[in-house]
C-alpha cells in the first residue's frame, strides 16, 4: 500500500474517538461481540463515510446488522456447504467465481463463508458467487443455492463481505485471493493503471475433486494406457517375425 502512496490507519472499536478526520475509506473488519456497545457510534460512522467494505465474521451477523439497518442488505449466520467446489479439506472451504471491474475472472477460496441477502432491485449487486451445489442447513431444511457472498452497491461506495478470513495472512494466498482484496480496494479508490493478471499456471494445486480426477488420470490411467499400446505394438511385431 506504501508504495500506492495509500496511508491506512488501524484503529479498535474501543478508540472510535480518535476518528476525527474525513477518510476516503472506511474498513469495518471482523466486528464481534465486543463492538455491541459501540453500534451507534459504528452506525452513525458508517452512514457518514462515504466509501466503505464490511468483512463479516458470519457468527456475528446480528451485530453488523444492527450498523447497516438502514439499507436494504442482510448477513446471513449460516455457514454454506458445497460437495463438488471445495477443497479437499473442507466443505466449507469453497471455490467461488468472482468477477472485477474489469471483467476479469478470478477464483477465490472463501473458508467458513456464508450469505448476504438483498434486493438487486435497491441498487446492489453480486460480485462473487457460489455454485449451484452450494447448500446450507436451517434445522432440519436444507437451503440450495446459489449464493452471494460479496455484493456491491452499483456506484463501488459500499462493499459487503460476509466472510473475514479471505483477507488473513494465510488464505490471502489461496487462488486469487490477493488479487480480489487489490480489485476491492480500488473500486473504492481513485482508478489505477494497473490491471491485474491472475497466474493461470497455480490452478491445477488447487485440490478440488476436479483436479483430482486430472491427477488420477495422469497417475494412473494414463501409464496403463502405455502399457496396453506399448504391449499391442510388441505383440504385433513379434506375429509379423512369426509369419516371416
Amino acid at each position: 500500500a506504501e508504495h500506492n502512496f495509500i496511508n491506512i490507519t488501524e484503529t479498535h472499536v474501543n478508540d472510535l474517538v480518535t476518528l476525527t478526520q474525513q477518510y476516503d475509506l472506511i474498513i469495518f473488519y471482523k466486528l464481534s461481540q465486543n463492538a455491541t456497545d459501540r453500534i451507534p457510534i459504528l452506525g452513525r460512522l458508517y452512514d457518514q463515510i462515504p466509501s466503505t467494505i464490511i468483512f463479516n465474521h458470519p457468527k456475528f451477523s446480528s451485530v453488523t446488522n444492527a450498523i447497516i439497518h438502514n439499507d436494504q442488505i442482510q448477513f446471513s449466520p449460516g455457514i454454506i456447504e458445497d460437495s463438488n467446489n471445495h477443497l479437499i479439506r473442507s466443505k466449507n472451504q469453497l471455490i467461488v467465481e468472482y468477477r472485477s471491474k474489469h471483467n476479469q475472472k478470478f477464483l477465490g477460496v472463501f473458508p467458513f463463508s456464508s450469505f448476504i441477502d438483498f434486493d438487486a432491485a435497491t441498487g446492489i449487486s453480486s460480485l462473487a458467487n457460489t455454485d449451484e451445489d452450494a447448500y446450507f442447513e436451517l434445522g432440519k431444511d436444507t437451503i440450495p443455492g446459489p449464493f452471494s457472498i460479496i455484493a456491491q452497491t452499483n456506484d463501488k461506495k459500499r462493499t459487503f463481505v460476509n466472510n473475514y478470513l479471505i483477507a488473513s495472512n494465510f488464505w490471502l494466498t489461496q487462488g486469487d485471493n490477493q488479487l480480489i482484496m487489490e480489485d476491492l480496494i480500488q473500486s473504492h479508490l481513485d482508478p489505477f493503471p494497473i490491471i491485474s493478471v491472475r497466474d493461470t499456471r497455480d490452478d491445477f494445486i488447487i485440490l478440488t475433486k476436479i483436479n483430482i480426477y486430472k491427477l488420477g488420470m495422469i497417475l494412473i490411467l494414463f501409464p496403463i494406457l502405455a502399457v496396453f499400446l506399448f504391449s499391442t505394438l510388441f505383440s504385433s511385431s513379434a506375429s509379423n517375425k512369426g509369419s516371416l
